[in-house]
């Protein structure tokens, strides 16, 4: 009798509380839910990527997100996701110049907080903001043991387009933009595309 009225209670106080499991992707949308953009860790090294999609339809495919550390370290590979926070932004700002005098500024934003799956365990959050005119992303390397400070070698944020999209681009500091393809672009395109 004693041993049954151990489990029963174990087993009630397991239906006290609520597990919720850290998900390994967090999905973002816009504010008008049009664009959305997912981030989380896959595949055997738990690498960390993301995902852009406008209508459901995917823009960007699975591209790798990540840093290298000029000591050979890469924050975005055997990640976990620890925790996630949204919020919803809505404000204006003011330009110096410009014909505008208040720009409309509202997005929705997720802060990712990531860790390695290994010693030493480093930190690595991902931010990502998703406006109705496209995303953001932003790392933060925060403060914690075992990295007084840190030199970023090479960034390992990718664009894995989902097609051959139309691009516009140009090869000079003043030049014309040209409409081309992705698959057509030469190396040396100066500006944004």
């Amino acid at each position: 009798m004693h041993r049954q009225l151990v489990y029963w209670l174990l087993i009630s106080s397991f239906s006290l509380f609520s597990f919720k499991a850290i998900p390994s992707e967090i999905t973002l949308k816009s504010p008008n839910g049009l664009l959305s953009v997912s981030a989380g860790t896959s595949g055997p090294d738990q690498s960390l990527a993301y995902t852009v999609r406008y209508k459901d339809q995917i823009v960007l495919a699975s591209s790798p997100l990540g840093l290298q550390l000029q000591d050979g370290t890469v924050l975005g590979q055997n990640m976990r996701l620890v925790s996630s926070r949204e919020k919803e932004i809505r404000k204006t700002w003011q330009p110096l110049y410009g014909e505008k005098n208040k720009i409309p500024d509202h997005y929705r934003e997720a802060t990712i907080l990531l860790q390695q799956n290994k010693a030493p365990y480093l930190r690595m959050n991902l931010i990502i903001r998703a406006y109705d005119e496209g995303i953001a992303l932003r790392y933060e390397i925060p403060k914690q043991d075992g990295m007084d400070e840190a030199t970023i070698e090479k960034e390992l944020t990718a664009f894995t387009f989902g097609s051959d999209a139309d691009t516009w681009a140009t090869y000079t500091a003043q030049g014309k933009y040209e409409h081309t393809k992705i698959s057509a672009l030469k190396n040396g395109v100066e500006r944004p595309l």
